[in-house]
């Protein structure tokens, strides 16, 4: 034989065309082998070995909606708020006015800290939807996601501003077609800087990590008919309550200038996010409970954003509307296989699918406003949204209000 190695390579890859029904379908016979009496799972194999449609076993596992399960990762591989972006927003010294009347240069630590007081607070609140369109081995959903931070930073010296922020995540799933759902929610600390390295250039990094938990609903839901007339309906919901932990660290290099009232932006980075979900056994589910492994999801995005603003001085203060667009380039998020068992199977047979392969890169697209007012106040709001994406489709909308101590 020519290419030997080809073929083991090859004999020893997964199904990857099966779907996750595809999966459990075909391990149904060998779970149902070996069930025990007094289970439910039992009373379910009785079911599909007497039902007079020929893909029971398919009809059985198209129901169970194993698809659903990589919803729970895939949601936390969003941008979110996980990019030095968001905090360079909301805390640095963006905006305020430079002896003479002239407006201070984009972003730029260092032209305004002989203004700037030495600590400053700040909170933001994002709303964002999330929808994700159904792939061979994911299910569909539509998400809420809501974000509020709450911050502090400090002026040290001409050049480093340092901060920590603590935040709230909390992401609601919602399945096409079931009445499965996913609810996460996440809270930790943030630490970020912001160094001025001359004229025009800054370094922005942050790094932190959040602790919560899911609640999760998966629906079991199908009808198989009986030899002889009638169906067997199933309908339940398998439920549980994993602890999950998120951690993510980012940086970014900037570079702006401004002319006669114009500010540019140009900023590149890489933004990393590590999501872990603890293994977890299901309860309820009418005998079709899962014990479903711990799960890692991790991320690592380059990123480049332009962003042009417009300053326009007021008897109230500054008004600054700006424009951003930035494209992303995924490097982590790999393909990942997921190992599940039904709760009441006492062997325990694995039936095992992969997750999709991630979107490898895709466009964002911001457009917004700061309102600074005298005695150290400022506003802004932000709309962003993605385009571009093979997948997944995200709209968020910020506000924030930030104040001088």
């Amino acid at each position: 034989m020519r290419y030997p190695f080809v073929l083991l390579a090859l004999a020893s890859l997964p199904a990857l065309a099966q779907t996750p029904s595809q999966a459990l379908a075909q391990k149904w016979d060998t779970i149902c082998a070996t069930a025990q009496s007094g289970t439910t799972l039992l009373v379910r194999c009785d079911e599909t070995a007497t039902s007079s449609d020929p893909n029971a076993n398919g009809t059985a596992a198209v129901g169970q909606h194993l698809e659903e399960i990589p919803g729970h990762a895939r949601i936390a591989t969003r941008d979110g708020n996980t990019s030095s972006d968001t905090f360079k927003t909301v805390v640095n010294e963006r905006f305020g006015l430079l002896p003479g009347g002239a407006p201070a240069t984009l972003l730029n630590v260092a032209a305004s800290a002989g203004l700037a007081p030495d600590w400053s607070l700040f909170a933001s609140l994002e709303a964002g939807r999330v929808e994700r369109r159904r792939g061979p081995n994911e299910a569909a959903f539509n998400a809420d996601t809501l974000h509020a931070s709450f911050g502090v930073n400090r002026q040290l010296g001409a050049r480093l501003l340092a901060g920590a922020v603590l935040a709230h995540d909390h992401e609601a799933l919602d399945y096409s077609g079931t009445i499965s759902t996913a609810d996460a929610h996440f809270t930790g600390l943030v630490g970020f800087f912001a160094y001025t390295l001359g004229r025009n250039w800054a370094l922005d990094a942050y790094t932190g990590s959040t602790h919560g938990g899911y609640s999760l609903l998966r629906s079991v839901n199908y009808v198989l008919p009986k030899i002889g007339g009638g169906f067997y309906e199933v309908d339940a919901l398998a439920s549980a309550a994993p602890d999950t932990r998120r951690s993510l660290r980012g940086i970014s290099l900037t570079w702006n200038g401004s002319h006669a009232g114009w500010q540019s932006e140009l900023a590149m980075g890489m933004d990393e996010s590590r999501t872990e979900i603890d293994g977890y056994t299901e309860s309820g589910g009418g005998g079709l409970a899962l014990v479903v492994p711990n799960r890692v999801v991790e991320t690592r995005r380059g990123r480049i954003d332009a962003r042009f603003d417009r300053t326009r001085s007021t008897r109230w203060g500054v008004w600054q509307p700006s424009l951003r667009i930035g494209w992303r380039q995924e490097f982590g998020n790999e393909r990942r296989r997921v190992t599940v068992h039904l709760a009441e199977d006492s062997l325990a047979n694995s039936v095992t699918f992969d997750t999709e392969d991630p979107d490898r890169n895709w466009g964002e697209l911001a457009f917004g406003s700061v309102f600074t007012f005298s005695h150290g106040h400022s506003a802004f709001f932000e709309y962003r949204q993605r385009f571009a994406h093979a997948f997944l489709q995200e709209r968020v909308l910020a506000i924030g209000w930030r104040m001088e101590l």
